[in-house]
Formats: structure tokens, C-alpha cells, sequence
């Protein structure tokens, strides 16, 4: 499995491969505030951009994610659904007739900020707030 939202830009270049395509979806501002930290973090390798860049980065990756969902349906995994990752995995793995293991050991609870605050009133773009709340509805209703 590769994981890397930079392929949505590039997949005409792997459907000779015939990937099996799972969605990975998480809110716009958890978004931006990692990229923002990494970006503080790795100045000199990362560039610098304001929070109105980060998140037109996020709706360019999830507009192309849409894009593909709307062409062909596959599962999209809900990250901000932490409590449910393992069986959406499952279920993603499952919709591809791969199996997984009982239960995973690839997320890392600690890496995520436990932010309790309600994100979508930090969020920048009123476009990122749309196309979040059609990716996360697709989410809800991912072919299992």
C-alpha cells in the first residue's frame, strides 16, 4: 500500500498497475495545522505558505480525490473517525478482497493532536468546508 496524497495528481501514471484505491479523508484544519507544524519544524525543506495556501493544497488533493470517487466508487476511510479506523480498514481491505489482520498496528494514536475544539469554525475556504462535508457523506456510505 503506498499512502500519499501527491498520487491524486499523478494516477494516470499508475492505472496501468491497476491500483486498488482507498480513500483516506481527514478535516481540512487538522490538515493544515500538521502541514503548518512540519512546515515551523522543517523550515529549510518545507515551504512556507499562509493558512489560505494549506487548505487550497487540501482542496486541490481532495477535488482530484472526488473526482475519482465520481468516476469509479471505492472506500474512503474517515480519519477524524478515530475510534472506528481498524474496521473501516477492514472494511476498505475487505471491498478489494484483501483481508487484514486483527487488528492494526500502522496508526499511532499519539501522533494526532487531540484537539476537542469544533473545527469547522477555523476553517479558512468555505470550498474546503463543501468538499469536506461530500468526502466525509461518501465516507458514511463507502461500498463495503
Amino acid at each position: 500500500g503506498v499512502k500519499d496524497p501527491r498520487m491524486l495528481l499523478l494516477l494516470e501514471l499508475w492505472r496501468d498497475l491497476d491500483p486498488k484505491p482507498i480513500g483516506v479523508i481527514r478535516n481540512p484544519v487538522a490538515v493544515r495545522r500538521s502541514l503548518e507544524r512540519r512546515a515551523r519544524e522543517r523550515g529549510d525543506r518545507h515551504p512556507q505558505l499562509s493558512a489560505v495556501e494549506w487548505e487550497q493544497l487540501w482542496t486541490t488533493y481532495n477535488r482530484a480525490l472526488l473526482s475519482e470517487l465520481q468516476a469509479q466508487p471505492f472506500p474512503v476511510i474517515d480519519f477524524d473517525r478515530h475510534s472506528e479506523l481498524d474496521a473501516q480498514v477492514r472494511a476498505a481491505l475487505a471491498f478489494h478482497g484483501l483481508e487484514g489482520r486483527a487488528e492494526s498496528s500502522f496508526f499511532d494514536r499519539d501522533l494526532v493532536a487531540h484537539d476537542v475544539e469544533e473545527w469547522r469554525s477555523h476553517v479558512v475556504l468555505g470550498e474546503a468546508l463543501e468538499l469536506w462535508d461530500e468526502l466525509a457523506r461518501r465516507a458514511l456510505m463507502s461500498p463495503a
